[in-house]
C-alpha cells in the first residue's frame, strides 16, 4: 500500500470539513493498514514499522491542523488511538 504526502483532487471550491475528512482519513487508513502488518510481521520487513510510525505521525499533524473541526471527544480519542500507536512502534525499534 503507497499513500501518498498529498491528497489529489482538492481544489480551492471544496469544503474545509471535506477536506479534512478526506486527509484525515486518508492517514488514519495507512495507520490501519499497517499496524497489523508491523505488529506482527516487523522481523520479517522492518519498513511496516517505519511506515507506521510516518502515517501515525501524519495523523496527528492532521489532527492539530483541523482540530477546530472536531469534537473534543473524537479528537481526544484519535490521538489517544494514534499516540498508542506510536508507542507500540517504539517498543518494536
Amino acid at each position: 500500500m503507497q499513500i501518498g504526502k498529498w491528497i489529489d483532487g482538492i481544489t480551492p471550491n471544496d469544503a474545509a470539513s471535506e477536506v479534512a475528512q478526506r486527509f484525515l482519513g486518508q492517514r488514519l487508513s495507512a495507520v490501519d493498514h499497517f499496524l497489523p502488518l508491523a505488529a506482527e510481521h516487523a522481523d520479517e520487513d522492518d519498513d511496516y514499522v517505519h511506515e507506521l510510525r510516518v502515517y501515525a505521525r501524519r495523523s496527528m499533524a492532521a489532527l492539530r491542523l483541523f482540530k477546530e473541526m472536531f469534537t473534543v471527544c473524537c479528537a481526544t480519542s484519535t490521538r489517544s488511538w494514534t499516540t498508542r500507536s506510536g508507542e507500540t512502534t517504539k517498543e518494536r525499534r
